[in-house]
């Protein structure tokens, strides 16, 4: 009742908030009341925060609570975190500790999706620096790449994020797309990239989505749905050219284990197929493998990897060009994060360099479910069709949590009439279930 006072007064920013019973009975002080999430969600369109903290008052019981009401229905939770729950000037019994929290976190993130939720990464505010303002599709027609990439000198100085160390082919295509002289932010996983360019550490990143031969990358497609504020603003595709890097006293005869990506790996099948005593061990990155063998002075390792990681680290090729197809080429793209507000699509320019293309935007790259209903997926094909628009890339993948059915991820071509796309994408949006712009930008050649 309290919530619907507040809503009949004008304000409009409220949520219900389930927090628990608290008496000071023995038996009913920790109690938490799951089944009231469901009803209540039934009775008001608001969203419920449950939190767990107050609710059972003792740390050990928080992460139950938690999960249980995000398994009940609960939109979000609060809970408690300190350092020093011990040194708690109040609330300490009830904190977790970090390490309790991100292991909450990792659980809820398992759980979400079988719940049909999503965890999604929202960003922090910037201290300073301000990202460029954005424009709508039909206003981005119009302007000069010099317009759209006006913004503030802190954000230029920010440096670009890509995953791996020096050498990387990611740090390759940072430096076409940016310059050699472009600030960098090496990170150890595609998920610190985007975490990097949520919360401001850089200006942009830099991650590859698709093999010419190995196929899609999934996890930084699926990066996007977990971090919703993050768009793709630009592509390049770099030729990969992958080599068998070791130590100096190291030759071909003297190694017993290779390391790589498993992209690499699959795009150099054929000459590891000539040697099936090697043992494979998977790497984050191409370059991260060969730095592993240069810390340790391995003489019985190798890697797969670019010549360019072989110079960054001081190793020597042992073998050039080992890759089953020359016709070998990987897409990166730019994400940014989003800023500014506007009807769907919207487009939130990032830092685009200019050596992606001057002119407007024509492509773009669209994630949406179907209903589970007979040519429930034609009817959105039939759509783009109607309107003339291309279709480069259609791929589905599973949801998490959710057997049989899928996202489909697709890539299209922006025409130059705006209205046509505006429109195309509205109705897209009326015949799926699940619809998310991941972002417009020049295609790359």
């Amino acid at each position: 009742m309290a919530a619907e006072y507040l809503l009949a007064s004008g304000t409009r920013d409220v949520v219900l908030c389930e927090r628990g019973i608290r008496t000071f009975e023995t038996y009913t002080r920790n109690t938490l009341d799951i089944s009231a999430i469901p009803v209540v969600k039934g009775l008001s369109h608001l969203p419920v925060i449950v939190d767990p903290s107050h609710a059972v008052g003792i740390r050990a019981k928080v992460s139950s609570a938690a999960l249980a009401a995000i398994a009940a229905g609960a939109d979000g939770l609060t809970v408690e975190v300190h350092p020093r729950p011990d040194e708690a000037l109040s609330d300490g019994p009830q904190s977790l500790y970090p390490e309790q929290f991100e292991k909450l976190m990792r659980d809820i993130e398992a759980l979400a999706p079988v719940v049909g939720k999503e965890l999604l990464r929202t960003p922090r505010p910037y201290a300073g620096a301000a990202f460029f303002s954005g424009t709508r599709l039909a206003e981005s027609m119009n302007v000069l790449s010099a317009q759209r990439l006006e913004g503030s000198a802190e954000l230029q100085n920010l440096p670009i994020a890509y995953c791996g160390e020096s050498g990387a082919y990611a740090e390759q295509a940072l430096m076409r797309a940016f310059g050699e002289e472009a600030k960098r932010l090496q990170t150890v996983s595609f998920k610190e990239v985007f975490d990097a360019v949520l919360d401001g550490s850089a200006s942009a990143g830099v991650v590859p989505v698709e093999n010419s031969l190995a196929g899609s990358i999934h996890e930084n497609y699926d990066l996007f749905l977990r971090y919703p504020d993050v768009a793709i603003v630009g592509e390049l595709k770099l030729r990969i050219v992958h080599c068998l890097i070791g130590d100096e006293r190291a030759d071909i005869d003297s190694i017993r284990i290779v390391r790589s990506h498993p992209q690499g790996f699959a795009q150099c099948k054929e000459f590891l197929d000539k040697h099936p005593d090697w043992a494979q061990e998977p790497a984050t990155t191409t370059a991260t493998a060969v730095a592993s063998i240069a810390r340790e002075g391995a003489i019985k390792v190798a890697a797969i990897a670019g010549e360019a990681a072989a110079r960054a680290h001081g190793l020597k090729v042992l073998r050039e060009g080992i890759e089953t197809n020359p016709l070998n080429y990987t897409r990166f793209v730019i994400i940014s994060r989003r800023i500014g507000d506007g009807e769907e699509p919207a487009l939130r320019q990032g830092r685009v360099p200019p050596s992606l293309g001057s002119d407007a935007p024509n492509k773009a790259s669209l994630v949406f479910s179907v209903p589970d209903e007979p040519g429930s997926l034609f009817a959105c094909l039939q759509i783009l069709s109607e309107k003339g628009i291309n279709l480069s890339k259609l791929e589905s993948r599973p949801i998490q949590g959710q057997p049989w059915e899928y996202l489909f991820y697709v890539d299209v071509s922006i025409p130059q009439t705006s209205d046509v796309f505006e429109a195309t994408i509205k109705e897209l949006k009326a015949k799926t279930e699940d619809f998310h712009f991941l972002g417009s930008y020049r295609a790359s050649l």
